[in-house]
């Protein structure tokens, strides 16, 4: 007995000895592995062209000196002087780490 599936694929007798007038020829298959690896090329490929455009803008903005000002309008703060700077982590919080 022929499994169910092979049923299916099998073509009628009467079928394969008629000849086909107003048929179009067969189209050639698509194979799935094909539609999802040039899916993924495609998303790929807007992905870095929005990175490239993204990149371009901020250096944009960077050499305009657009970007060093808030939206406020204002000047940023002055930087802190040296002394008063962050210098390291203090010896306290490193003994409490362990080995």
């Amino acid at each position: 007995m022929a499994r169910p599936f092979r049923l299916l694929d099998s073509v009628p007798a009467a079928a394969a000895t008629a000849p086909a007038r107003d048929s179009q020829p067969p189209a050639p298959p698509v194979h799935s592995d094909f539609v999802v690896i040039l899916a993924a090329l495609l998303c790929a490929l807007i992905c870095v062209l929005g990175l490239v455009a993204r990149c371009a803008w901020i250096l944009s903005l960077s050499s305009s000196g657009l970007a060093a000002a808030p939206r406020g309008g204002r000047a940023p703060p002055a930087a802190p002087s040296s002394s008063h700077a962050n210098k390291g982590v203090k010896k306290k919080i490193l003994r409490t780490l362990p080995n």
